[in-house]
């Protein structure tokens, strides 16, 4: 018979990447009012932004498309990473995933507006697959940082001892370098769409 803590432990984790993709998706909705919401010259400089954000355009160079894609992915990664360990790290986390979540709204909808017809469909199918998969890793990756840092300000907070708190910290360490390597595949994948349909 399984333990019911057990059952409880896992819905209890499943709720909280909810919570992760629920901030997520509201960045991208965000994001995707702001953009519409721009001036012709506002959206030109955002342009400029979300080059780095996505190279995946006609044209573009395969190194650059994994550059640019690694990056963005492997600097959030990173600082949700950094947050959990800090016993208020929670809102900041929620804070870089709402922007992530923005940015990706933001530079689909400048592929719709920009585009149309069966140009629309290829430069989606070109981002789309590797920016879901970095964004899940992403929102991942918050999870365990928002529960690194929950049990660290109970530790600040409270007179409870810090027992088992090195082995969470080295399990996060070793979960942070396998985020890291889903962040190189995603940047892969944008390079395999970005050959096969550019």
């Amino acid at each position: 018979m399984q333990n019911p803590t057990r059952r409880s432990g896992i819905r209890s984790v499943d709720a909280a990447l909810v919570m992760m993709l629920v901030i997520l998706t509201a960045g991208v909705l965000f994001g995707t009012g702001v953009y519409n919401a721009l001036t012709s010259e506002q959206i030109a400089d955002f342009s400029n932004v979300s080059f780095w954000f996505s190279k995946s355009g006609t044209g573009s160079d395969i190194s650059d498309v994994f550059i640019a894609s690694f990056t963005v992915s492997s600097v959030c990664i990173g600082a949700v990473y950094a947050l959990g360990f800090f016993a208020f790290g929670q809102l900041p986390v929620f804070l870089v995933l709402g922007f992530r979540g923005m940015i990706a709204g933001a530079v689909l909808s400048q592929i719709y507006v920009g585009h149309s017809g069966s140009d629309l469909v290829r430069n989606l199918m070109i981002v789309i697959p590797g920016s879901v998969l970095s964004l899940y890793t992403l929102a991942i990756c918050a999870k365990d940082s928002v529960r690194l840092s929950s049990r660290i300000l109970t530790v600040t907070l409270s007179s409870e001892r810090c027992q088992g708190l090195l082995d969470t910290s080295r399990r996060s360490s070793v979960r942070f370098i396998v985020f890291e390597a889903a962040a190189a595949v995603s940047a892969l994948t944008d390079c395999i769409f970005t050959a096969c349909l550019n």
